[in-house]
């Protein structure tokens, strides 16, 4: 008896195996307002975060405050949906409008970094009216980074953070921010710079394409470089070459003394085609191409001529023995 007792009350042992993982935790839907509004800003921090939609927070005013970036306030306007993404209300103060990113649970850390989560900005569940990429129109509730202790505006914002907002300025437009409240609420705050006209007026000046200049531009700002500081700050690394790829250049100033002192000193030297020099400075060890002799010279003014004999200056050799 007691043998079967112990036998049924006995545990079972558990089966062998990994214990299985958890289900990935769906994106947060996250609704952007500052300058997250850029695209590319928000690719680069969070790359595994696509653009989802447009948004608008009802019962909310837009400004900039006392730290020099964007931020928002709760107002008493309660917040409904309208299904039209282009409908601006006639009050403007009481409402937010921004782009809506799935952030993933990964970007969601990274993001929480970049706005200086809990100091500068605390984390916040809102109802968001969305109109997504594709699909119906909603409110549902959104993640969103406010500024609880710096929640008043009429600050003037950081010179960097200028170029940041209307890069992103562009982009809400282009995907259906009404163009009225951008003139209305954020133009009280973010001054809006003709960069297109400017680029064009320094390459009819300098000859450098737009193309090109917007490519300087770029790479100055990511080096550094703040656009709306003032008086301007310029340096050198900011605006020079990255180093090219692939074989080091042959043209040292050695190798082009070398051949230039042949031809200019040496009579000898001026009738010797380039792949002789070629071949001569080969002896020395340097190797190069009858080439890229040829473009040394062109670059320090030799012209390429056929030598040239005075009439009986030259004795004929003898025939025989």
């Amino acid at each position: 008896m007691g043998d079967n007792q112990s036998k049924q009350t006995r545990p079972r042992p558990r089966p062998k195996g990994r214990t299985p993982k958890p289900a990935p935790r769906a994106p947060t839907r996250y609704f952007a307002f500052g300058s997250n509004l850029w695209q590319s800003q928000m690719a680069q921090r969070c790359p595994g975060s696509p653009y989802a939609g447009v948004g608008r927070l009802r019962g909310f005013e837009w400004f900039i405050n006392a730290r020099g970036y964007a931020n928002i306030a709760p107002t008493s306007t309660s917040s409904t949906i309208n299904p039209n993404p282009g409908y601006v209300a006639d009050d403007t103060d009481n409402e937010v409008w921004g782009l809506v990113y799935d952030l993933s649970a990964a970007d969601e850390k990274k993001l929480d970094l970049n706005e200086g989560v809990p100091w500068a900005y605390e984390k916040k569940m809102v109802p968001v009216e969305f109109w997504p990429v594709s699909g119906n129109p909603e409110v549902i509730n959104m993640l969103v980074y406010i500024d609880f202790k710096r929640d008043q505006g009429g600050h003037q914002p950081k010179a960097e953070y200028v170029h940041r907002m209307n890069m992103g300025i562009d982009d809400a437009v282009r995907e259906g921010v009404p163009q009225a409240y951008v003139d209305v609420v954020l133009r009280r705050y973010i001054p809006e710079v003709d960069r297109r006209a400017i680029r064009v007026a320094i390459s009819e000046e300098t000859g450098i394409s737009v193309r090109q200049i917007n490519r300087i531009y770029a790479r100055a700002i990511e080096r550094g470089f703040e656009p709306n500081h003032r008086p301007f700050i310029l340096r050198d690394e900011w605006l020079e070459d990255a180093p090219r790829a692939g074989r080091p250049s042959k043209q040292t100033p050695e190798v082009i003394e070398k051949i230039v002192k042949q031809v200019r000193h040496d009579r000898f030297g001026r009738e010797k085609t380039a792949a002789d020099l070629a071949g001569t400075l080969s002896l020395e060890g340097i190797d190069i191409s009858a080439t890229t002799v040829l473009r040394i010279l062109k670059l320090a003014g030799f012209k390429k001529t056929k030598p040239t004999r005075k009439p009986g200056a030259t004795k004929k050799p003898s025939g025989g023995n």
